[in-house]
């Protein structure tokens, strides 16, 4: 195999890249080297890492490359902590140093906002580290997936977000998930409730999504299991997400379909009733706070139930935060690394500068735990959420802490007109999805007489991006990025502006 140099064809697809240095990470967890001028993204890889790898994808500077072998390892590499770890596209850089990968996140959120907000903060607080480093992960999605002659598997994602991995350990969550996990795999084999997909099946032995014909039923496990035991009693409220063709019933030999002795009196249910009687057991079995069962027709692979079909239990669970208890029900969101929310909210607190006459918009307030943490040393919060089931659960929370200035508002924040009608604000508060904050909210904060904006963000390429057009109307004076998500390349920033 012959070696690129300064005087060798361009590479193609196939050739092998010699003695690369893995200098970086992408946010995606993938090692970036350099080879005769062109960034090489690999699949892995830790920086420090010296490898051969061979070609998968070729742009104009740029190639895609796979790792075949590690000449020398990464001098921050530690052991793995889960047998997963080189498939799963969850907890991807578990064998690289905690303290390095700290370093790093703080690195590349500094590189983002000097990169792409053009702010040039000299004051990035250290990493605030996770205090949880194993089953800190309070709420997991799982998806089912069909292959042929093995059944069906339940597990995560593998790192090109299309492959599942059949997951029997996790280093985020509890062993008890772990344990519903088998007896699930089980029970719907039993059953023969056929899963989402065709079944496909790779070399490596993992299944891969294809569509086409029946599309299934089972779609995605989602399991919450939060850090709070009232009473002193576990907490486990589980969703099944599934197809809308209840009222099917399954031949053998199907995928997923009853093929051992005695599994054949199954076959005159309905999906539905064999999904009840999965319930059911999982409730007897597990103790559960609850199960729900939710249906998707949407075809997008995202673990989001549409509509409540049965359950039972309780929909909801309950996440204590410090002095805040806050009540969730199965569809709304809610900060998965508990002890790191509860550090995020004091500091947001903490930055705010509150005054007692301060009025407050809680932007993206979801089930309203920043706007309770504020309640206290404010005149009046009010928080503003898209989700209707979220904002339900806010006011009776406020409620039930006995917060009578808290006020919570259904409002499409990509529309913010109606928000005009509310006091004007003295502090600001955003904690946007990923890809930040819509364009009318900006033209909205950029008029505001506010004199504080806390931006909270799980993506500081887009916060930083947000930071730029906000540059005009507020100046950024300090970052404090938290690992909200251990183990991964992700990291939450809180980015403090105060008025110019």
């Amino acid at each position: 195999m012959r070696r690129e140099n300064a005087f060798s064809p361009a590479p193609v697809v196939g050739d092998m890249l010699e003695n690369l240095l893995i200098s970086d990470l992408s946010v995606k967890g993938e090692g970036i080297a350099r080879s005769s001028g062109r960034v090489v993204f690999l699949d892995k890889g830790l920086p420090g890492e010296i490898v051969r790898a061979r070609i998968t994808g070729v742009k104009k500077n740029l190639l895609h490359a796979r790792i075949e072998s590690v000449l020398k390892p990464s001098p921050n590499a530690v052991p793995a902590l889960c047998p997963h770890v080189r498939d799963c596209g969850g907890c991807v850089l578990q064998h690289y140093s905690y303290q390095a990968l700290l370093e790093w996140k703080r690195d590349y959120v500094r590189q983002c906002l000097s990169r792409i907000g053009k702010l040039e903060l000299g004051d990035i607080s250290p990493v605030e580290p996770s205090a949880r480093k194993l089953a800190w992960r309070a709420k997991v999605s799982y998806a089912f997936t069909p292959v042929e002659n093995r059944g069906i598997l339940l597990g995560l994602r593998g790192r090109d977000g299309r492959e599942l991995i059949e997951t029997t350990h996790c280093v985020a969550q509890e062993v008890p998930v772990m344990q519903l996990l088998d007896y699930v795999r089980r029970e719907v084999n039993r059953l023969g409730i056929p899963a989402w997909g065709k079944p496909a099946c790779n070399a490596a032995g993992k299944s891969a999504l294809s569509g086409g014909g029946d599309p299934g039923y089972l779609r995605r496990l989602v399991a919450h299991s939060p850090e709070y035991m009232p009473d002193g009693r576990r907490q486990l409220l589980i969703e099944i997400i599934s197809g809308s063709d209840h009222l099917a019933r399954d031949k053998a030999g199907q995928a997923g379909a009853p093929n051992a002795a005695g599994d054949s009196a199954y076959r005159r249910l309905t999906r539905l009733e064999r999904l009840r009687m999965l319930g059911e057991r999982l409730m007897d079995r597990f103790a559960l706070t609850g199960f729900v069962h939710t249906e998707r027709r949407a075809l997008s692979d995202i673990a989001y139930g549409e509509k409540k079909v049965q359950g039972f239990g309780s929909d909801a669970y309950l996440e204590s935060f410090g002095h805040v208890t806050a009540k969730a029900s199965y569809n709304v969101f809610m900060q998965t690394n508990t002890k790191v929310a509860l550090r995020l909210f004091e500091l947001v607190a903490e930055q705010a500068k509150a005054r007692s006459t301060d009025i407050v918009w809680d932007l993206f307030s979801g089930v309203g735990c920043i706007a309770m943490f504020l309640a206290r040393s404010v005149a009046t919060v009010h928080g503003v959420e898209v989700s209707p089931e979220a904002v339900a659960c806010a006011r009776e929370n406020a409620g039930a802490m006995g917060l009578s200035n808290c006020f919570f508002h259904v409002c499409d924040l990509n529309f913010p007109g109606a928000m005009r009608d509310l006091p004007a604000p003295d502090i600001v508060v955003a904690d946007p999805p990923r890809f930040g904050l819509p364009d009318a909210l900006i033209e909205l904060l950029l008029a505001v007489p506010a004199r504080r904006l806390l931006y909270v963000s799980c993506n500081p390429a887009s916060q930083a991006r947000d930071a730029l057009r906000l540059k005009g109307r507020w100046r950024a004076l300090k970052s404090l990025p938290l690992d909200m998500f251990p183990y991964s390349p992700h990291v939450e920033n809180l980015l403090v502006f105060e008025k110019r």
